[in-house]
């Protein structure tokens, strides 16, 4: 029988135990800062992908509100009238003035804003000629028309003549029969016809109309770091972009021997757009840039710098670089162009 061992201990020793603890806490560190790298890396990451649906989102508006401008305004590329009478309730927006489906305007900071212009109807393109002049309010069509009541015409000269337009809102349909051709009443408590003009116009047998079916106006501009869609005749407006750094557009020209575009000019001034409306240019497209700075801040080093984005590498805008500000190097950026094809605009009045 052998003698029971003496001393022997199980367990651990409080030194042991201390150290496993120290290694733990270091571990729990490290693991800790990681995971805050890792957070702030995600939030970057997720703030430079919502720019880009922010920005895909903004232009896809712009295009397809771009695209419309003319409709009904226009025929064949060239304007209808070379001015418009135009009221909306007891509003007068144009007293036999131009009224130009593509219009640019710079505020005393230079940012732009961008102005659109058409009708809403698919048959804007269909002109119909009257066979009695206007008299009363009330005209009559040669020719079938779709029109509804409540929708807006534009009634113009007769073919070959250049003069004033006016816009008028059908108020009461009599249907043609073996007589008489399509009527339309023009009555006084429609949207577009209770305010007179200085010169009223004449629209004489033979004077033509098209459809609008609703006027449209769309104002796109920058409101400190947001841009805006404004709807000017119904009082709304929405948020279509945040943390917009710079808006602009550049102009598609053709030389009328080219096809398509010839050139390209990014006017930075009123000057510069009324020097080509003055010219009677030619538009073909429009193409819109858009710069978008993320919201999520980049973490600075040690000395208090950031680098997510060096000034040397600044986004650029149709040859315009953006001009960094404090700490414009702690964000990322992104720039989103689109180019917006158009029928054949005159952007001055037509010849007279």
């Amino acid at each position: 029988m052998s003698a029971p061992e003496v001393g022997r201990q199980r367990g651990y020793s409080l030194v042991s135990l201390m150290v496993g603890l120290v290694i733990s806490l270091l571990v729990g560190l490290s693991a800790m800062g990681a995971l805050q790298s890792f957070t702030l890396a995600q939030r970057q990451a997720s703030g430079v992908g919502n720019l880009l649906s922010l920005g895909v989102q903004a232009e896809s508006i712009l295009k397809f509100e771009i695209s419309q401008a003319a409709r009904g305004l226009y025929l064949d590329g060239r304007p209808l009238c070379n001015a418009v009478n135009l009221s909306v309730e007891d509003d007068v927006l144009s007293n036999g003035q131009e009224l130009r489906p593509i219009d640019l305007s710079w505020n005393d900071s230079s940012e732009l804003t961008l102005d659109v212009r058409y009708g809403h109807a698919l048959e804007g393109a269909a002109v119909a000629t009257l066979t009695s002049p206007l008299a009363e309010g009330v005209v009559q069509l040669a020719s079938r028309l779709r029109v509804k009541q409540g929708q807006a015409m534009l009634l113009m000269p007769p073919e070959g003549q250049v003069g004033t337009c006016t816009v008028r809102t059908v108020t009461a349909i009599s249907p043609s029969d073996s007589m008489n051709g399509l009527r339309l009443t023009f009555g006084s408590d429609g949207t577009h016809n209770k305010m007179p003009f200085e010169s009223e116009g004449s629209y004489p047998e033979g004077s033509r109309v098209v459809v609008w079916g609703k006027f449209a106006h769309t104002r796109f501009s920058v409101r400190g770091r947001d841009l805006v869609m404004a709807r000017p005749l119904e009082k709304q407006e929405a948020v279509i972009a945040t943390g917009v750094r710079a808006f602009n557009v550049e102009l598609g020209h053709t030389d009328g021997v080219t096809e398509g575009v010839s050139k390209w000019t990014a006017p930075r001034t009123q000057a510069d757009w009324q020097n080509l409306t003055e010219a009677r240019t030619q538009l073909r497209a429009i193409r819109t840039g858009l710069i978008l700075q993320s919201t999520q801040r980049d973490k600075p080093d040690p000395e208090g710098k950031c680098s997510a984005t060096q000034e040397i590498d600044a986004p650029v805008i149709f040859g315009d670089k953006l001009k960094f500000e404090d700490g414009d190097a702690c964000f990322k950026y992104r720039s989103f162009f689109t180019v917006v094809p158009l029928r054949n605009l005159f952007l001055s009045q037509a010849a007279s």
